[in-house]
């Protein structure tokens, strides 16, 4: 935990960096501002939030599982971060300002950080007082579907292979016999014909 930083994360400097690049100004950490927001433009009276999701708490994402030993702890831990981050988004909002929460896990593929900055940029052009990246319903549904995936994913497709498998096999013994009767048909034909036909 002590290689943990609460200032200048990697997906902090990953965001910042993306803006630059898209011809945004910015300030970072303002501390005049309700929870020293990690970005903040002034021009388009914006702050944003990059959260992690595990000491954050980010709702239906797995990366904010707790730990098994020492549970109580962190969620204690877990809980006031939750009410300190709810409070201040909440002041800022007061004090006229727009608030955007970007989560960890959505910045950790090229496809899904491309998406990201798309709709950061489209808020940051709107006036929508907040905006949370992924939206909080529909990333618990995606996270809900992978995570019952990924509990079946060694299971599900034995029982499918094994099914099919056993619906073709099925299907070949039901041929074979057909086969095997019609051959029986013809061999018990071609013995009635030698014995009334043919001279040896």
């Amino acid at each position: 935990m002590a290689n943990v930083h609460g200032k200048d994360t990697i997906i902090e400097r990953q965001v910042r960096s993306l803006l630059h690049k898209k011809g945004y100004r910015f300030r970072k950490h303002v501390a005049g501002l309700p929870g020293s927001p990690d970005i903040v433009l002034p021009k388009h009276q914006a702050t944003i939030f990059v959260h992690g999701c595990f000491w954050h708490g980010h709702t239906g994402c797995r990366k904010s599982r707790l730990p098994t030993t020492r549970y109580a702890f962190w969620e204690e831990k877990r809980k006031a971060n939750l009410e300190r981050d709810a409070r201040k988004i909440s002041e800022l909002i007061n004090k006229g300002w727009r608030v955007a929460v970007v989560w960890q896990c959505i910045l950790e593929s090229s496809e899904t950080l491309s998406t990201t900055m798309n709709t950061l940029e489209n808020w940051l052009n709107s006036e929508s007082k907040h905006c949370e990246i992924p939206d909080g319903m529909r990333h618990r549904r995606i996270n809900s579907i992978s995570h019952h995936i990924d509990s079946k994913v060694f299971t599900l497709p034995f029982i499918l292979l094994y099914t099919e498998v056993s619906l073709v096999l099925a299907s070949l013994v039901k041929r074979a016999v057909c086969i095997r009767a019609s051959l029986r048909g013809l061999y018990s034909f071609a013995s009635v014909g030698r014995q009334f036909w043919l001279p040896f």
